[in-house]
């Protein structure tokens, strides 16, 4: 068996998103979950790259010659929501000596496609351990938390235990291995305002229950120590200079006396370096105090995951979120100067044409600075999914149309309203939060400083795609 002949040496791919799609160079992030992969295989010896060809914008065949130059025995790729094409051809098309391990949410959600057609290997989960045994020689059938080929057949075996994973700490990541070291330009987000610039996780995976988000094929959330969170951020400001640093996590607060651990530490330590909170955190555990701390620690910019301006709508998602308890965040995080990013979602379960009027007045009255409408889209492995393919019909022709920004619904269902009028209020949104007269007013009192000057510009330049879109 392949796994008997170590030691092997490890290719780490990241596929390139944006190729044949309309996405701007202000949305190329480090990846970050390769990094962490890559710093345990190098803390034990193993020798790894990684190639990011979404950066580099490369193609399948280019990433193919970079293989045949580097000379691997195993090619990682970690699938995303968009990529699969581009991962799937480069899998079919290496050469039979070379072992195919897919992770990311891809492999999480549909472990037995990805394999059928072309990996080896589908990591379920987390890929950090168990790339580690695969690169080390264990036998395959003593790796949980795979899905592999053997012959004709796909063996699947018993997940990790959740023990494991909790015990198991983050590696150091290899962010060395990254163009530029992963901490500046190509690599940069449409909010990005300073550089050198970088993004780390404090906790990874969501303990909410959201029918749509992919975070649920993980289906664990694990958390980080607050001295080990503060020790990272020391570390990528002494050696790389780092002036703005993005918390990744997908609920930053969902333990609110974590956060706040990690925050009076950054303020003990007085690292002058600006935060910001892109990916969003819970409006609902947010009081003053915290958002106080916050602004000490250098917060710049928060983002909210709202969704919707209807009460029932959000019931059903279930967001265990108040509206009420929506405007106090927005309003403490205002309070304090900080910049505030609503993100919402057209076409939810039971929303009509009234229901996304009162999420776009919501985003309106509430005085959010940046608003963001996207188009409800279903991911494998989701309740969402699963809905559709018992009462609904998708409109892709494969996964990678899976973009919130695409502009079109990708399925319809009774239960949720028509594509043409999801299309409709997505214009409409757009048009009626940034082009009205109070909104205009607002943001030119904002724009104190270079950095806001050109976030606006970047963004006046999106919205007005979104209203050319057909």
């Amino acid at each position: 068996m392949f796994q008997d002949s170590p030691p092997h040496k490890v290719l780490l791919v990241q596929p390139n998103y944006a190729q044949g799609k309309r996405h701007t160079k202000y949305s190329v992030t480090p990846p970050l979950g390769l990094c962490y992969i890559a710093g345990l295989l190098e803390e034990k010896n193993i020798p790894v790259e990684i190639l990011d060809a979404n950066a580099l914008n490369l193609t399948v065949d280019d990433v193919l010659q970079k293989i045949a130059q580097i000379k691997p025995t195993i090619v990682g790729i970690s699938i995303l929501m968009t990529g699969y094409k581009f991962a799937m051809q480069i899998a079919q098309k290496l050469p039979q000596n070379i072992l195919s391990v897919a992770g990311g949410a891809y492999a999480s959600a549909i472990p037995e496609e990805v394999i059928s057609e072309g990996f080896d290997i589908a990591v379920k989960g987390r890929g950090e351990y168990v790339m580690l045994e695969i690169a080390s020689g264990k036998s395959l059938d003593e790796i949980p938390g795979i899905f592999y080929r053997q012959k004709n057949e796909i063996v699947i075996n018993p997940p990790r235990p959740l023990e494991d994973l909790r015990s198991a700490p983050l590696p150091k990541p290899a962010r060395h291995l990254l163009i530029n070291d992963g901490v500046n330009k190509p690599y940069r987000l449409a909010g990005t305002m300073y550089f050198p610039w970088a993004p780390v996780f404090t906790s990874i995976g969501c303990p909410y229950q959201c029918y749509w988000c992919s975070k649920k094929v993980f289906d664990r959330f694990l958390s980080r120590k607050p001295e080990d969170v503060v020790a990272e951020i020391k570390e990528l400001i002494r050696n790389y200079r780092v002036k703005e640093i993005d918390i990744y996590d997908d609920c930053f607060n969902a333990n609110l006396e974590r956060a706040e651990k990690i925050l009076d530490l950054l303020i003990k330590e007085n690292l002058n370096v600006k935060l910001r909170f892109p990916n969003g955190i819970r409006a609902n555990n947010v009081n003053r105090s915290f958002m106080g701390k916050m602004k000490k620690a250098g917060c710049i910019e928060i983002a909210y995951g709202l969704e919707s301006g209807d009460q029932e709508i959000l019931d059903k998602i279930p967001k265990n979120l108040r509206l009420e308890d929506a405007q106090k965040a927005i309003k403490y995080t205002k309070d304090f100067g900080i910049l505030t990013v609503g993100f919402f979602i057209l076409g939810l379960r039971g929303d009509t044409e009234i229901t996304m009027r009162k999420t776009i007045d919501f985003a309106k009255e509430s005085e959010v600075d940046v608003a963001f409408f996207s188009i409800l889209t279903p991911y494998p492995g989701t309740p969402l999914w699963s809905s559709i393919e018992k009462g609904g019909k998708f409109f892709i022709k494969d996964f990678d149309d899976l973009h919130q920004s695409g502009g079109k619904m990708l399925f319809s269902h009774p239960d949720f309203p028509s594509p043409d009028l999801v299309a409709r209020m997505q214009k409409k949104s757009y048009r009626d939060f940034y082009f009205s007269p109070q909104y205009l007013f607002r943001r030119l009192m904002r724009l104190r400083n270079w950095s806001y000057l050109t976030l606006n510009i970047r963004g006046l330049a999106e919205i007005i795609k979104t209203q050319f879109k057909k």
